[in-house]
C-alpha cells in the first residue's frame, strides 16, 4: 500500500547520443553527472565566432576564472586532431582552448594559459581532458608552447581512447 501512495520518481534525461563505437558511454562535461541538464549549455559552438560567446558564458564554470573575460578576443591557431573540434582565443596575454567531439558535440577538454605575474618568461597553465588534469596542479615555468604540446598530446590520447582517431 505504501508503494501505491508514493510511486518512484521518474527522472528524464536529455536525449543525445550517449554511446559511441564499441558501446562505451561518452564522458560527461567537467563537473556534471551524466544526463545532467547543464550538459545542454555546454554544447559545441557552431563556429569560432560562437565560441567567443560560449567562452564568456562559461568563464567561471569551465575555465575557473574569478571574473568575466573583458576586452577583445582574437582567434588563435589550434591543434588539428582527427575526430575533435578545437577552438582557441587570445584575450590580452591569456589563451583559452576548448575541445569537443566532432560527431556528437560532447565537450571533452579545456585549457587556460596565462602569464605568471612573478616570472619574466614563464606562464602557468591549467586544464582537463576527459575530467583528468593535463598538468599536475598549476604548472609554472613553462612556455606557452610546452603547455600547448601537453594539451595536444592529451587530446590525441583521448581521441584514440574514444575510437575517434
Amino acid at each position: 500500500m505504501l508503494a501505491i501512495n508514493h510511486p518512484e520518481a521518474v527522472i528524464e534525461k536529455p536525449i543525445r547520443e550517449t554511446i559511441i563505437r564499441h558501446g562505451r558511454p561518452l564522458p560527461p562535461h567537467p563537473g556534471t553527472a551524466p544526463g545532467c541538464p547543464d550538459q545542454l549549455h555546454r554544447e559545441r559552438p557552431v563556429n569560432q565566432a560562437a565560441y567567443h560567446d560560449w567562452i564568456q558564458a562559461m568563464s567561471r564554470r569551465v575555465y575557473r576564472l574569478e571574473h568575466m573575460i573583458e576586452g577583445p578576443m582574437v582567434p588563435i591557431d589550434t591543434p588539428t586532431i582527427n575526430g575533435l573540434t578545437v577552438y582557441g582565443v587570445k584575450n590580452g596575454n591569456s589563451r583559452f582552448y576548448g575541445a569537443w567531439i566532432e560527431r556528437s558535440g560532447v565537450f571533452i577538454g579545456w585549457m587556460r594559459i596565462q602569464p605568471h605575474i612573478a616570472g619574466v618568461d614563464s606562464d602557468y597553465a591549467v586544464g582537463e581532458v576527459l575530467q583528468r588534469p593535463v598538468f599536475m596542479g598549476i604548472t609554472l615555468d613553462l612556455s606557452g608552447h610546452d603547455a600547448e604540446d601537453k594539451f595536444t598530446r592529451a587530446l590525441k590520447e583521448a581521441a584514440w581512447d574514444l575510437g575517434l582517431a
